[in-house]
């Protein structure tokens, strides 16, 4: 079983339980008709046109705050027990400037020592504030995606705009290959991706946020950015 045919089962059966929840196994089986077929062929044209059809069946049956809740529930997240020490500490301190402080330590760290990236390009995401912490502006956190690791030296070093949004900018794999082959897919699915901010600032907060997607390079954007809402208080 290839990379994306792993990801794209695993990520479909996030996708069944989280619409059985949000709206029944009867709208359940219409948003995913035909996704048995995938198990057996599973190549790229055939995700993507079965993604694009699944999509555009999610928009027509499911309304946008439940379908935004099921594709944030999809996301991919760092997890309890990377984020434990950045929850104890809020916990201790109620200081989110401090969290978002050490967050941005530990992602420099992790770029340097764990993927090798070079300090030209670690100074350039520090200048630009990429990254998951991302930075505070009031209630709001605004957060630009770094690329993805595997590719963060050339993305920096290309400056074709197209090129650097095909160069495996987006983490996603089903993204990452279909815009090497020139196509795209709904915003909606960006609420994906959405889920990992959610995820991460829910876990080391204990409370409810709201994300809200601000550019995609699904809809032909340099970059991906998102705004995390902050409860009042916080």
């Amino acid at each position: 079983m290839s990379d994306i045919q792993a990801f794209d089962r695993a990520w479909r059966a996030k996708l069944t339980r989280e619409l059985n929840r949000a709206v029944g196994s009867e709208a359940r089986r219409q948003v995913m008709f035909g996704e048995e077929a995938l198990d057996a062929q599973g190549d790229v044209e055939s995700i993507y046109a079965w993604t694009v059809n699944m999509l555009r069946r999610l928009e027509e049956r499911v309304p946008e705050a439940a379908r935004k809740g099921v594709l944030n529930a999809c996301g991919c997240w760092m997890g309890k027990e990377d984020l434990s020490d950045l929850r104890t500490l809020y916990e201790a301190t109620h200081d989110l400037d401090l969290i978002l402080q050490r967050a941005g330590v530990g992602l420099i760290s992790y770029l340097r020592d764990s993927r090798g990236v070079s300090q030209a390009v670690i100074d350039e995401v520090t200048r630009r504030g990429w990254g998951w912490p991302g930075r505070r502006d009031g209630d709001t956190i605004r957060v630009t995606k770094i690329p993805f690791e595997g590719t963060i030296e050339e993305f920096f070093a290309e400056p074709d705009p197209a090129k650097r949004r095909a160069l495996n900018y987006c983490h996603c794999p089903r993204v990452r290959d279909i815009l090497k082959t020139g196509k795209r897919l709904s915003t909606t699915y960006c609420h994906c991706s959405a889920g990992f901010y959610k995820k991460n600032f829910e876990e080391i907060l204990q409370c409810p946020v709201d994300v809200e997607i601000v550019q995609t390079v699904l809809s032909g954007d340099e970059v991906c950015s998102f705004a995390i809402h902050l409860p009042a208080g916080v």
